[in-house]
């Protein structure tokens, strides 16, 4: 836990901003845990995609920045084994515990793609992609994927490579001569699984594998892809009407396991269902379960789901994310908050930047807000049908998406939809209108905080901050605080045993050098 004289040291902070700014707006990581290198002089000319029902997602712009989440970066020696059973491993300045099924198998990470030999046209989509060498949770991991088979439970930081591990799982595992499907992987949103299916794609895309989308309004007319990707509720409607073959499926993979497995949340049941599609005489099923968070109580309720499963995990002070600079304001309240946010749109548009908000309500009421006063902000909720005029189809979902992408637009407001797995690598600050709340854990919760103890959804603060600060790039994240959420803002210090340092209200300032710090980015 940080003492006390740490979060009272506020001469710092603003420079601090300014450094992490400096360090995000268009600029590459050089050589850092995670990151891409510059792809082979000469690449293979790539294949028509193959991507069938992705509406546009297959388009070479949003699968490139897609893709970005396959982060392969420059291995790292290991720290040697303090003891048989666990194996301590640093990532991305964290310490992972890797518990093999087997305690006395050595664990022999992979310090090179050659180390996990994979077939030629696997190889060649990973090198087209520029990635040199894996990546932490990819060499710890995927020699227990790909060379034994084994099921996992794996929680690693945001922005670590976790979605290559498993796409490389998939891709390993299936036969691209045989067209039936025989891996399946779901997410929690649509714009999550559109992600995977294109990383997927895109390090497949050699391999003469097929991938097909399984979401709301997809074209589902042949499902014939070796890879399926969707969402839950999808996924299991194609099952039930028997237009999803299931019997030669062998990998399993949950993105987001943990709010997917929640028996508290509604995929929980979904997912149940899927998982009894499955089962299989013939063969085993391997289960792949990632997640940037697992609470104690969803992590033994996935090793139950889960057996004989190597488990994965990062110290819980460990998983706030190193190259993100936490910050908070003071705020009188909301109609204060608003003005923060006016006054700091222009430095909201130094690269780009994502405002969460707790509420579909408040999202569209506070997009409203900064449009009437000619800031140009795009919104994107959930499309569940709820009373009122708050509505979003899965269309203007994808629009904005794809813009944002392609950075067209430089802010975007949004409802937690997009706070798990969503990559777009040039976020460089994530501001938290609200700090996210623990509906199970308030009485009458309305949206709102109201004072108490124990409110705050500790694992979603994680996964919006982890928005920005991808693969070793710098991010920041500015959290509005009024007098009556100061309680919740010393919960996730004390929690995460985190910095948040105070920002003070210097906006004419902190604009002024940041576009100098970007005007001198752009000339190097």
């Amino acid at each position: 836990m940080s003492s006390p004289q740490h979060r009272n040291e506020p001469p710092t902070e603003v420079q601090e901003l300014l450094n992490f700014i400096s360090q995000t707006a268009g600029v590459s990581a050089q050589n850092g845990p995670g990151a891409a290198v510059p792809p082979p002089a000469e690449p293979p000319p790539p294949p028509t995609g193959q991507v069938n029902g992705m509406d546009g997602s297959g388009s070479a712009a949003a699968a490139a920045s897609a893709a970005a989440d396959a982060g392969g970066g420059t291995a790292e020696e290991e720290e040697a084994a303090p003891a048989p059973r666990h194996q301590k491993l640093i990532e991305i300045g964290a310490t992972v515990e890797v518990q093999q099924v087997d305690p006395n198998d050595p664990l022999n990470a992979a310090q090179s793609w050659e180390d996990l030999n994979l077939p030629d046209p696997i190889m060649k989509g990973i090198y087209a992609k520029g990635f040199a060498h894996p990546s932490r949770i990819q060499g710890s991991a995927l020699p227990l994927l790909i060379q034994r088979r084994q099921n996992c439970i794996a929680q690693a930081q945001n922005g670590s490579g976790k979605t290559a591990t498993f796409a490389l799982a998939m891709l390993s595992l299936v036969n691209p001569t045989q067209r039936v499907p025989q891996a399946l992987c779901l997410g929690p949103t649509r714009e999550l699984a559109k992600q995977n299916a294109a990383v997927v794609e895109e390090l497949g895309k050699f391999t003469g594998v097929r991938v097909n989308l399984i979401v709301p309004q997809a074209n589902l007319s042949v499902l014939d892809g070796q890879i399926i990707v969707g969402t839950p509720g999808k996924v299991q409607e194609q099952l039930r009407k028997r237009r999803l073959r299931h019997d030669n499926i062998r990998i399993f993979v949950l993105d987001e396991a943990d709010v997917m497995i929640d028996k508290n949340n509604n995929m929980g049941p979904q997912v149940h269902d899927i998982r009894r599609f499955l089962k299989n005489p013939n063969f085993p099923l391997q289960t792949l379960l990632f997640s940037a968070t697992f609470d104690d109580d969803v992590k033994n309720f996935a090793m139950q789901l889960v057996p004989n499963a190597n488990i994965i995990t990062v110290r819980k002070e460990d998983l706030t994310l190193k190259n993100v600079n936490q910050f908070y304001m003071d705020c009188t309240d909301d109609n204060d908050k608003k003005l923060m946010l006016l006054e700091l749109y222009s430095v909201l548009n130094i690269g780009q930047s994502i405002i969460f908000v707790n509420s579909k309500q408040k999202a569209f009421e506070l997009a409203s807000h900064m449009k009437e006063y000619g800031h140009a902000v795009s919104l994107i909720t959930g499309t569940q049908k709820q009373s009122g005029d708050f509505q979003m189809d899965v269309q203007e979902r994808d629009r904005v998406m794809e813009e944002f992408r392609s950075a067209k637009t430089k802010v975007l407001v949004s409802t937690d939809v997009l706070a798990r797995g969503i990559d777009v690598p040039q976020v460089t600050m994530v501001v938290n209108f609200d700090i996210p709340l623990d509906r199970r854990q308030s009485a009458g919760w309305s949206g709102q905080y109201q004072g108490g103890e124990g409110l705050v959804e500790f694992a979603t603060y994680l996964h919006r901050i982890g928005r920005t600060g991808r693969f070793g790039l710098k991010g920041i994240a500015i959290n509005l605080i009024t007098p009556e959420t100061m309680p919740l803002m010393e919960q996730i210090r004390t929690y995460y045993a985190c910095e948040v340092h105070k920002l003070e209200r210097d906006i004419e300032l902190i604009e002024q050098k940041v576009r100098s710090l970007r005007d001198d980015l752009r000339k190097t």
